[in-house]
């Protein structure tokens, strides 16, 4: 499954990388064709985190603006759920996690979504339990990174390894000035 506004990274025989905007890569997934979703998005903290988090006042409503498209995608009768100088993802989790889920929630062919990916932790164990996978992140260096979790990975074509964001991607003051039509300003280079 292609999302056109995402940027590929590399495929495995279950699955596919992209980096964009989840918001928008939601949308793009044909209606009632996912059996579940995994996320871990930033947390609702009082301090700003380096891969950028939505302040406690206005959390729910900045989830919502994920949730929403995905529960569009999300098949009727399944549940939603929650050495190359490469800097790793800064909120990792064990593989333990995704593949309870996964394991409960879907059978071996299934497609398991996995929105805000990190590391990418959720597809490598889709791809393990033999469920086709989806991965998104905002950060391209991220979602590049995670290719070594992969040693069968197709990068083709080849991406060179974007540098990583340095401004919050995922951050309040970012969602804001996109939900008012201005564009957000490109990442420092």
């Amino acid at each position: 499954m292609r999302l056109p506004s995402g940027l590929l990274h590399y495929t495995t025989p279950l699955g596919a990388q992209y980096s964009g905007d989840s918001r928008l890569l939601l949308q793009e997934l044909p209606a009632d064709s996912v059996d579940l979703f995994m996320t871990s998005p930033p947390f609702p903290l009082l301090r700003p985190k380096e891969y950028g988090n939505p302040n406690q006042n206005t959390y729910v409503d900045w989830l919502l603006a994920f949730l929403q498209p995905a529960h569009r995608a999300l098949k009727p009768a399944q549940r939603a759920c929650r050495a190359h100088r490469i800097r790793p993802h800064p909120a990792r989790y064990p593989p333990g996690l995704p593949e309870f889920f996964i394991t409960l929630c879907t059978t071996p062919g299934d497609l398991v979504v996995y929105f805000f990916s990190g590391s990418n932790t959720t597809g490598q164990a889709a791809e393990t339990l033999g469920r086709r996978w989806i991965a998104i992140d905002l950060d391209p260096h991220y979602a590049a990174a995670s290719a070594l979790r992969f040693p069968h990975a197709d990068t083709r074509p080849p991406h060179p390894l974007p540098r990583p964001l340095r401004s919050p991607p995922h951050g309040v003051a970012h969602h804001h000035r996109q939900r008012r039509g201005r564009q957000a300003p490109p990442p420092l280079a």
